[in-house]
């Protein structure tokens, strides 16, 4: 089947629907930044000799929930104007979710566990930050090349 990569006048309409419903108002000084917040909290348990960060709340990601109570229809309405019927995004395009991974990882170096990682954390964490090493690398390599990266 042949692809368009023209917008037809039903996609645009479904994409305007979809941003008028979505329209919010806000400021950035509403939230914290959650990088600084989970830095703050990890100088509030050293400071406090604590043996755990207390995880701080990610307000940047999108509340889907809300999202579709809000906009259900406009987004089905949009999805089906652009996606034919029975696509499947393929596997290769899903977006990995590298934070658990790093906050587990960065959490073992801290509490001097690195090495009882298993390898293939160690390969996630280094393919999350863009460490540079090879697939196979070993897990004493991961250990000192994410040790060194951290610091």
């Amino acid at each position: 089947a042949v692809v368009s990569t023209q917008s037809t006048g039903g996609q645009v309409a479904a994409a305007k629907a979809l941003a008028l419903k979505l329209r919010a108002k806000w400021s950035p000084d509403q939230m914290e930044n959650p990088t600084t917040g989970q830095f703050n909290k990890a100088l509030e348990a050293i400071a406090l000799e604590r043996d755990h960060i207390e995880a701080t709340e990610d307000q940047t990601q999108p509340d889907v929930a809300a999202m579709r109570s809000r906009a259900g229809g406009e987004m089905d309405a949009f999805s089906q104007s652009v996606f034919p019927a029975g696509y499947a995004i393929p596997e290769a395009c899903k977006k990995v979710d590298y934070k658990p991974i790093i906050r587990k990882v960065e959490y073992s170096v801290r509490g001097g566990t690195l090495a009882k990682l298993p390898v293939a954390d160690l390969r996630l964490y280094a393919k999350g930050v863009k460490l540079g090493l090879k697939s196979t690398a070993k897990k004493a390599e991961l250990v000192a090349a994410i040790s060194k990266f951290i610091g």
